[in-house]
């Protein structure tokens, strides 16, 4: 069996279990693998699966460098940054970060949709955060049926005041 991280909540433990080792032998199919290398990642963010606060930004921030404002207010906020899948497809962002049905799931306190229209398939993968704040300047993106709070609004406008809000909340 295999589940997608974050799609189910947790459960509740049954009872003690026990660890038992298991000697297995794999045969022909140890000569058919060879690892080349191991990459871990690093760089002391916060896990997109794992993050409290998700900010994702979608088609309408316009370009790779608008995702600047999105990682500042990210890292303000303490969380993760998520882009949604033609943001990948133009190769703005890597695709770790596509929230969505053929990228990660994410179950957050807090999910910010930033410029994002809310297609089925994006919804698939962020559905299940407990709260969805929305920026788009479209006032019938779909983005706004899965939202606790919506902003219709240019979010080049809207970002920069919510990132110096922030900051004064901060002390910064």
């Amino acid at each position: 069996i295999s589940v997608k991280p974050n799609t189910t909540p947790l459960a509740e433990p049954a009872g003690a279990g026990a660890v038992e080792p298991l000697a297995v032998e794999l045969g022909e199919l140890e000569k058919k693998v060879e690892v080349l290398e191991k990459i871990a990642e690093t760089g002391g963010k916060v896990s997109l699966t794992e993050a409290e606060v998700v900010v994702t930004g979608g088609r309408g921030m316009g370009s790779a460098e608008a995702f600047k404002m999105i990682e500042e207010f990210a890292d303000l906020l303490g969380g993760a940054v998520g882009a949604t899948r033609a943001v990948i497809d133009a190769g703005w962002r890597p695709y770790a970060e596509q929230v969505g049905q053929t990228g990660k799931t994410v179950q957050p306190g807090v999910y910010f949709a930033l410029a994002v229209s809310g297609a089925v398939q994006h919804q698939a993968g962020m559905n299940k955060s407990k709260v969805v704040v929305a920026v788009n300047k479209d006032p019938d993106a779909p983005i706004f049926k899965e939202t606790d709070y919506g902003v219709v609004g240019d979010v080049h406008q809207v970002l920069p005041a919510m990132i110096e809000e922030v900051k004064k909340l901060k002390g910064a």
